[in-house]
């Protein structure tokens, strides 16, 4: 059993629920931040406390006696750009200014690979957010995902290859020559658990990225390889995507699309997982391995 107390953002989220799940075992003391306590399964292990990032003043003295804050909570899709700031940015620096309040000795981030001033709001906001991090005095730890699958089928990768198989055609933004790495969620929390047990590790900017980097072109027809399918691919005009994006998000309450996923997408990315290959083991799953286990 351990007795180190953590203290847990965002997760309600895809990965965050994954998170929470294998963590749950390890012993920890567990503090999780959710807006509902009902939007969390109820565990008599986990304390939960009900407030909202922004508010900090409603949840800080949960942070007492607190060694760890994994900070996964953002915003990814939003209608109005300032909302990536308020939540992305200054949710982050005002949760840090309490975690030097409290005397938190750690702080792990999840980030993103889109993180560039060419990258839209969401990238640019989670740009900002890893500045204030580093500049902290706590002992931090970035840990930045590229396009993570086999968490839902309803969302980004994990629907397209459903889409894959069921489907008689596959949309394509633009020519599909922007790059992705996708990464199976198995690799992603084997990367937060080993940051997480270990204290040593600080300071410290880990990708985890899938083992290659890819066109989105070059995954699809790989996929379909993979799978023996063949399918009819539709090359979606990007400035049709950002028109059909901006009405279906004025319109919808939960659109699936927003302006600002073009930009995310088309941005350069660096692809490099030498150091969490180095320090923490990192051996991610390659496509082919995953995609088998799933035959």
């Amino acid at each position: 059993m351990s007795d180190r107390k953590i203290f847990l953002t965002g997760v309600t989220g895809k990965i965050g629920k994954v998170l929470l799940n294998e963590i749950r075992a390890k012993g920890y003391s567990l503090i999780v931040l959710c807006r509902e306590s009902s939007m969390i399964s109820y565990d008599p292990e986990i304390k939960i406390v009900s407030g909202d990032l922004l508010d900090p003043d409603g949840y800080c003295s949960a942070l007492t006696g607190v060694d760890t804050v994994v900070h996964m909570a953002a915003v990814s899709y939003a209608k109005d750009p300032d909302e990536y700031y308020n939540v992305n940015s200054e949710g982050t620096l005002k949760l840090i200014g309490k975690c030097v309040e409290y005397n938190v000795k750690r702080f792990i981030y999840v980030s993103t690979w889109a993180i560039s001033e060419e990258s839209g709001h969401y990238g640019r906001s989670k740009l900002i957010a890893e500045r204030y991090v580093k500049e902290s005095g706590l002992d931090w730890v970035i840990v930045r995902l590229s396009e993570v699958y086999g968490v839902s089928e309803n969302s980004g990768l994990d629907l397209i290859l459903k889409n894959i198989d069921r489907s008689g055609f596959l949309p394509i933004l633009g020519g599909g020559n922007y790059k992705i790495a996708p990464v199976h969620i198995r690799d992603v929390i084997s990367v937060l658990e080993r940051v997480i047990e270990d204290d040593d590790k600080k300071y410290r900017e880990y990708n985890a990225f899938g083992p290659e980097i890819l066109t989105f072109k070059q995954f699809i027809d790989k996929v379909m390889a993979l799978k023996k399918v063949h399918k009819i691919k539709v090359h979606v005009p990007i400035w049709l995507f950002k028109m059909m994006a901006s009405i279906m998000s004025s319109f919808l309450k939960n659109s699936p699309y927003v302006p600002d996923q073009a930009l995310r997408l088309l941005s350069e990315k660096t692809w490099d997982i030498s150091l969490a290959a180095h320090e923490l083991s990192y051996k991610p799953a390659k496509l082919e391995d995953i995609l088998g286990e799933n035959k």
